[in-house]
C-alpha cells in the first residue's frame, strides 16, 4: 500500500512505496518508513503525545526498529518554534480554567442584562460555551471581529460576540497572557519565514487526524515537501479484524464495568492485555476508578483520575463547600471524619497530638450549626467546659483508678477541643473575604490554595500528584483580574474548576489494565478491548447545534468568506 502525499504541499511528493503488508495498516506503514529511511530524523505527527508514544512502543513489541523517530503533536511543533521568544517577551499560556475565568469576566463586562446574550451572562454553561466557540473560530483562522454581519439574524449577536472578544483580548493583553490560537498563529508565521523548505526531517501524519485550518497550515509550513500520509485500515475493515467480537448487554454504567472485570477475571487475562474503552468520559473512569480500588485491579487511566476522588481534591471541596453552605460547620467535620484533612503540618504537631477524627467529634460535641463566628465561639466554650473539674470524678465510691481515667479522657477531649479551635481559627482566617456582601473570587482561591496546603492528607502518589495539581489550579486563578460575586457564587466557580480537574493520566503499563476513551483507545495492541457506552444516549448520540453559533450560522459564513 503506497502511502499517499498529503495535498497540497509542494512541488513533489516524497516517495514513499511500501508493498500490502498483513496486521493493522498504520503499523505496518510506519515500520516501512522506519525501514526504508532508517538513519533520517522522522516525526509522527500524533493526535496526543500519549496515543504517539503507543503507537512507538507497539512498533518495539512487533520488532520494528524506529531508529530516530520521535513523536510531536501540532501543538508541541508550535510552541518549539515559539517558546523561547514567549519567554524573552515574558508572556505566558493561558490554561482552560484561566480562560474560562477570562471569558466569563469578559462576559459580565461586555453584556447588559438587556441585552440579547444578557440574561445568560452569569451562567457557566454559557462561558463555556462561548470559550469552545471562540476556540473553533481562531482555530480556522476567523475572528469574530471578521464574522460577516449579514451571516446572522439578529445584528445584536454579532455585535455582542465582538465585544466579547474584545474585552477577552484586551484581558490577555493586561495579564501577559497567549493563548493556544495565538501561539498557533505566531507558529505559522515563524515557521513560513525560517524553514520553508521543511527541514531535514520526514514528517508522517496518520491518515484521518482531524486538523483546524490553522494547524495544517502551520504542519504544511514545518513540513515543506517531506510530508506524508499513513494510511489507516477503515472503518469498514475492522469487524474483519475482530471476527470473535461479541455483544453484551448491561441494566447501568456500573453494572458494564462489573461484568467486563468479571469477565477479564474469570477468563484469566492478564491485566496488561486488556483495555476497557468507553465513550463517556464523565461517567466511566470515575466508576472503573472505584471499582478498580474497591477490588485492588491495577489501572491506567489515559484521562486520569478526578481531583474529587484524592484525599486534596476532597479537602479543597470541603472548604469551598463550607463557604458556600454559609459556613455549616457539618461540612467541615464530614472532611475531618473521612480522613481527607491531616493535621500533621500544624504548629505542636506530633505522635501524641489529637488527629483529625478527634477533632470531628469536637465540632459535634460543640454542637456549631452555621457562621464563621459561631465556630471559634463554641469551640473556646466546649474547651472551657472541659477544664473545669465538676467533682463527678471524685465521687466517695469511684475508685483511684477510675478516677485517673476519668481524668485521662476528659484531658484528650480538652487536648482534641483545642486543636479543633485552633483549627477553625485557620480556616475562618483564610475564609475572611467570604464573610463579606461580595467576595474576590482571586482572595477566595488564594485563601482554598493555603487550607489545602497546611491541611490536606497526601497518604499515596496519586494523592501527591493531586496536591500539587490542585494547586496549581488555584495559583492560576489568584493571577487573573479579579471579580467579585456573591460568596456562595464564587465558592461554586472555584468547586467547577477543582472537578473538572483530573490527574495521573497515563498510558498503558506493564501489568496494569487500561482505561481510555474510545478516541483515544485501540492503539496499544493488546488482544482484549472491551467498549462501553454503546447505547443510543451516548454512541453516536443527539448532534446537537452549537448554541452560541448555529448551524444555519456557520454555513453562512462558510459560504461568504470562501
Amino acid at each position: 500500500m503506497a502511502v499517499q502525499p498529503m495535498l497540497p504541499f509542494g512541488e513533489e511528493p516524497m516517495p514513499v512505496v511500501a508493498p500490502p503488508a498483513e496486521g493493522p495498516r498504520l503499523i505496518a506503514e510506519l515500520a516501512r518508513i522506519c525501514r526504508q529511511y532508517p538513519l533520517d530524523e522522522k516525526v509522527l505527527v500524533a493526535p496526543s503525545l500519549p496515543v504517539g508514544h503507543q503507537i512507538l512502543e507497539r512498533l518495539a513489541r512487533e520488532r520494528h526498529p524506529w531508529v530516530n523517530l520521535r513523536v510531536e503533536t501540532v501543538r508541541t511543533l508550535a510552541h518549539g518554534l515559539v517558546g523561547a521568544d514567549l519567554a524573552r517577551e515574558g508572556l505566558r499560556l493561558l490554561s482552560r480554567a484561566q480562560a474560562l475565568a477570562l471569558v466569563e469576566q469578559a462576559c459580565g463586562e461586555a453584556l447588559e442584562p438587556a441585552s440579547y446574550f444578557g440574561a445568560l451572562r452569569d451562567r457557566p454553561g454559557f462561558h463555556r460555551a462561548v470559550h469552545g466557540t471562540f476556540d473553533e473560530l481562531r482555530a480556522a483562522g476567523i475572528s469574530p471581529a471578521a464574522l460577516p454581519s449579514r451571516a446572522f439574524a439578529d445584528p445584536r449577536k454579532r455585535r455582542e460576540l465582538k465585544a466579547i472578544l474584545a474585552r477577552y483580548d484586551e484581558a490577555l493583553v493586561e495579564g501577559r497572557f497567549v493563548d493556544t490560537a495565538e501561539v498557533l498563529r505566531r507558529a505559522v508565521e515563524a515557521a513560513s519565514s525560517a524553514k520553508p523548505d521543511g527541514g531535514p526531517a520526514v514528517y508522517l501524519v496518520p491518515e484521518g487526524l482531524e486538523l483546524a485550518a490553522v494547524e495544517r497550515r502551520l504542519l504544511e509550513s514545518v513540513a515543506g515537501t517531506r510530508l506524508a500520509v499513513l494510511a489507516t485500515d477503515p472503518p469498514e475493515d475492522w469487524t474483519r479484524n475482530a471476527p470473535a467480537a461479541q455483544i453484551f448487554r448491561a441494566i447501568g454504567e456500573e453494572n458494564e464495568l462489573r461484568e467486563a472485570f468479571r469477565r477479564i477475571l474469570a477468563g484469566g487475562i492478564a491485566f496488561d492485555e486488556a483495555e476497557i474503552l468507553h465513550t463517556d468520559a464523565a461517567t466511566y473512569p470515575a466508576l472503573a476508578w472505584e471499582l478498580a480500588s474497591e477490588h485492588g485491579i491495577p489501572c491506567t487511566f489515559s484521562g486520569g483520575v478526578g481531583a474529587p476522588f484524592t484525599r486534596p481534591g476532597q479537602a479543597a471541596l470541603a472548604f469551598l463547600n463550607w463557604v458556600g453552605q454559609g459556613f455549616s460547620a457539618d461540612v467541615l467535620r464530614e472532611a475531618l471524619a473521612s480522613g481527607a484533612l491531616t493535621f500533621q503540618r500544624m504548629p505542636g504537631a506530633g505522635a501524641d497530638a489529637p488527629g483529625a477524627r478527634a477533632a470531628a467529634r469536637s465540632f459535634r460535641d460543640a454542637r456549631i450549626g452555621w457562621g464563621a463566628r459561631r465556630h471559634v465561639t463554641c469551640l473556646d466554650r466546649l474547651a472551657a467546659e472541659l477544664e473545669k473539674d465538676d467533682g463527678r470524678a471524685q465521687r466517695d465510691e469511684a475508685s483511684e483508678e477510675e478516677i485517673a481515667v476519668s481524668r485521662q479522657r476528659r484531658a484528650r477531649r480538652l487536648a482534641a477541643a483545642q486543636r479543633a479551635r485552633d483549627f477553625a481559627a485557620r480556616a475562618v482566617a483564610l475564609s475572611a473575604e467570604a464573610a463579606r456582601e461580595t467576595c474576590d473570587l482571586r482572595a477566595l482561591a488564594s485563601g482554598c490554595r493555603t487550607f489545602v496546603t497546611e491541611f490536606a492528607r497526601a497518604s499515596d502518589e496519586l494523592d501527591g500528584m493531586a496536591l500539587a495539581a490542585v494547586q496549581r489550579l488555584l495559583e492560576e486563578l489568584e493571577i487573573l483580574s479579579g471579580s467579585r460575586l456573591p460568596p456562595a457564587e464564587a465558592a461554586e466557580r472555584l468547586a467547577d474548576a477543582v472537578r473538572a480537574l483530573a490527574v495521573g493520566a497515563d498510558r498503558p503499563r506493564p501489568g496494569r489494565l487500561h482505561v481510555a476513551d474510545y478516541r483515544a483507545g485501540g492503539y496499544s495492541g493488546r488482544p482484549h478491548t472491551f467498549l462501553l457506552g454503546l447505547d443510543e444516549a451516548r454512541h453516536p448520540g443527539t448532534d446537537l447545534e452549537d448554541p452560541v453559533l448555529l448551524d444555519d450560522e456557520r454555513r453562512s459564513i462558510n459560504r461568504i468568506l470562501a
